[in-house]
């Protein structure tokens, strides 16, 4: 009985370092295809101060519980091409994983989906639905059906990846304290090394 116990053990071990190691691969070539000229691609965990967390509470209506937040910063040489973050996501068919990039100056370039199982909802992954937040900043209202169309059949995922969306970008935000303007984005030398580095 105990053999049989350290068998299913060691293959669910196993199973679990397969699927984690898979899941690193599909993040690594995202973060490849969104930043295709990066030198370095660091992934950073800081410190979510109590006033950093009530101006996002100001700004989504809901408690902040984090109390640590990871993303990706993208650089080349001394600039600045922007930053990244890996979410996870509920729809009818269970969990999902996309890939939320923000300019260095707090607009949001692109949303991906990295893994989406089942085919319920599935319908977030068209490129028009997508195409939807490209631009968005945290001073537009980044609410579904209120400037974010949702995709039919698929509203529940349609409404997380926007709440989704509007939380990461709202982190960023505050915490690297990153200003939209009006004008198309170009990389800065701005460093996120005033930001307090904390240990997940």
């Amino acid at each position: 009985m105990m053999k049989i116990s350290r068998w299913a053990g060691l293959i669910f071990l196993v199973f679990a370092l397969t699927a984690q190691g898979k899941q690193d691969s599909l993040s690594g070539k995202a973060l490849r295809r969104a930043f295709p000229d990066a030198e370095d691609i660091d992934k950073k965990t800081v410190l979510v101060l109590s006033e950093q967390r009530e101006k996002i509470k100001s700004l989504m209506g809901v408690e902040s519980a984090d109390r640590t937040f990871s993303y990706y910063e993208a650089r080349k040489a001394d600039q600045n091409l922007g930053y990244a973050v890996i979410v996870r996501g509920s729809g009818k068919s269970g969990k999902f994983r996309y890939m939320v990039v923000i300019t260095s100056e707090g607009r949001i370039a692109k949303v991906e989906i990295l893994e989406y199982k089942g085919t319920r909802g599935a319908g977030i992954k068209q490129k028009k639905f997508l195409a939807q937040f490209r631009g968005k900043t945290i001073n537009d209202p980044l609410k579904l059906l209120t400037d974010i169309d949702a995709v039919t059949g698929a509203t529940l995922s349609s409404r997380a990846l926007t709440e989704g969306a509007r939380e990461m970008l709202a982190y960023l935000c505050i915490i690297l304290d990153l200003e939209p303007t009006d004008q198309p984005d170009e990389p800065s030398k701005k460093s996120s090394s005033t930001v307090p580095a904390g240990v997940r």
